[in-house]
């Protein structure tokens, strides 16, 4: 049984969940209180005009709906913001112009920081920091015993079921071993350096 696009935007559900997204965008600060009923008619629109692509042999319309209806609701968020700051948004993969002729992608012509923060990336390390990181490790690895220094090495490039076969040792004694070394990392300060 197929559902027609005004059937489904006149279902209950369907304009609950619509008034719940529009009360989500004015909680979050994107609408204003009196543009209720204006978001609720736009992301209604923009539902009717994509329900063209429901195929009922791979979804229940509501899923699809719901779906939808939050991407919508991410748009109208996205033009909104860039309305506010007056400019309108820019994929970073974008060709711009470079000032010496020619042309490159909008990502590369920005510091690295900048792109980190755009990218909603791990801030990298300055050389400074990746020196002094590299003699912090190295004075926890002097400290550690031979077995665990080889553990560590073996640990690059190959998993520990592979290490257990190779060493002929029990997991559960490479992981103990795994475990010192952490802690030892832990008291040096380099809980980064664990998680990377």
């Amino acid at each position: 049984m197929s559902i027609s696009a005004e059937e489904v935007s006149q279902h209950p559900f369907t304009q609950s969940v619509i008034r719940r997204y529009a009360n989500k965008l004015i909680r979050n600060g994107i609408a204003e209180k009196q543009d209720r009923e204006t978001l609720v008619q736009e992301i209604r629109l923009r539902f009717l005009q994509r329900w063209c692509k429901f195929d009922s042999d791979f979804g229940h319309h509501k899923s699809f709906m719901c779906t939808v209806v939050n991407r919508c609701c991410s748009n109208i968020s996205r033009e909104i913001q860039a309305q506010r700051k007056g400019t309108k948004a820019v994929s970073l993969s974008c060709m711009v112009s470079l000032p010496c002729g020619g042309k490159t992608e909008l990502a590369q012509t920005i510091g690295e920081d900048e792109l980190d923060r755009r990218l909603e990336r791990k801030r990298r390390l300055s050389r400074t920091e990746h020196l002094s990181l590299a003699h912090d490790l190295a004075m926890v690895i002097a400290s550690l015993t031979p077995e665990q220094r080889q553990l560590i090495e073996l640990l690059k490039n190959q998993t520990m079921a592979q290490i257990t076969v190779a060493l002929g040792v029990a997991r559960s004694t490479l992981v103990s071993r795994l475990a010192v070394i952490r802690e030892r990392m832990r008291e040096a300060n380099l809980q980064e350096y664990l998680n990377s």
